[in-house]
């Protein structure tokens, strides 16, 4: 089993596959779990798994530093920040015997699409195409999730981005964090 991680400035998605199949999937919000909180969950749920995939958190968009420069000021906080956590969960899941590989997300778009740019569309139909049994919804609890538990369509490409993360671990052997 491998774990793919998406690590965003807020939402962290991820997705446990056997195999290629779907085993579960969700999306972790650090603004409101914190960071010792989300490295404890998915530390518990890389235990499970043969190996970790982290895909590094990206930048912040050029065209919003120069046209928003206090959200773009935000954004770098929050990323920075997700890139500690990120550099955390490798770090101590390699302490650990967990076999972990870091992946810059233009690496995983490119392997699947042959490109680094695609919308998450692209994604989601790579996913639901490649992973067997992924589900139409996802439970699980927290702020990514509505009322009756299911995670919310607007967090779905985070869930797909730690699916496809996985995948192209599983595809590239699972390379040894550097």
């Amino acid at each position: 089993m491998i774990l793919g991680v998406d690590p965003g400035g807020r939402w962290w998605g991820w997705a446990l596959l056997a195999g290629g199949a779907y085993v579960e999937a969700g999306v972790l919000d650090l603004s409101e779990l914190g960071e010792q909180v989300v490295l404890a969950g998915l530390r518990k749920i890389a235990a499970r798994a043969d190996g970790i995939a982290i895909e590094r958190p990206g930048g912040v968009h050029p065209g919003i530093i120069r046209s928003e420069p206090a959200r773009a000021a935000k954004a770098s906080a929050d990323l920075s920040r997700a890139a500690w956590v990120a550099g955390e969960l490798a770090g101590r899941c390699a302490g650990e015997g967990q076999r972990v590989q870091r992946a810059e997300v233009i690496e995983v778009r490119s392997y699947h699409f042959g490109q680094g740019s695609v919308d998450d569309a692209a994604v989601a139909a790579l996913v639901k195409h490649r992973v067997r049994a992924w589900p139409e919804r996802i439970l699980g609890r927290g702020n990514a999730y509505g009322a009756k538990g299911y995670l919310l369509a607007q967090h779905l490409p985070h869930a797909h981005d730690g699916a496809a993360v996985a995948l192209y671990a599983a595809a590239t052997g699972l390379r040894e964090a550097a």
